[in-house]
């Protein structure tokens, strides 16, 4: 078989968990939710509020992956910078969905499959954000 494969064990195995995991939290966010509450309540928000809100939310997510990078002392990469987004995005969703925090290793566990450097770097920079947050 040819090893240029799109669609191998592992990523076949991701995307089913991903698709559990995002259908897990569709399921358990909208467990006893009023939908005709839902419904008033968007229909009366603010369209400017509402992109505002997520406008601030992207801003921050790219922040906080732009100082991941400048932590890890790395030369400019945009498919790096990607890669982080891509982690912090991930750590985000982990960290919604199971209380113990454990979106942080995810996001190490992701950066590390796909840019070249040591976990030991990804978790010392990750201590390191989060001492600068408590400061």
């Amino acid at each position: 078989m040819s090893e240029a494969r799109i669609f191998d064990r592992n990523t076949i195995l991701k995307i089913f968990l991903g698709t559990l995991l995002g259908g897990l939290a569709v399921y358990f966010a909208f467990q006893g939710v009023s939908f005709s509450q839902l419904g008033e309540v968007i229909t009366s928000a603010a369209p400017w509020m509402l992109a505002a809100g997520i406008g601030i939310v992207l801003i921050n997510v790219a922040l906080l992956a732009l100082r991941w990078w400048l932590m890890l002392l790395r030369t400019w990469q945009g498919s790096e910078y990607k890669s982080l987004l891509g982690g912090v995005y991930l750590g985000q969703m982990f960290n919604i969905l199971l209380p113990a925090r454990l979106g942080e290793l995810a996001r190490i566990y992701f950066v590390n499959e796909r840019i070249e450097t040591t976990k030991s770097g990804l978790l010392g920079s990750l201590i390191l954000e989060k001492v600068i947050d408590v400061i």
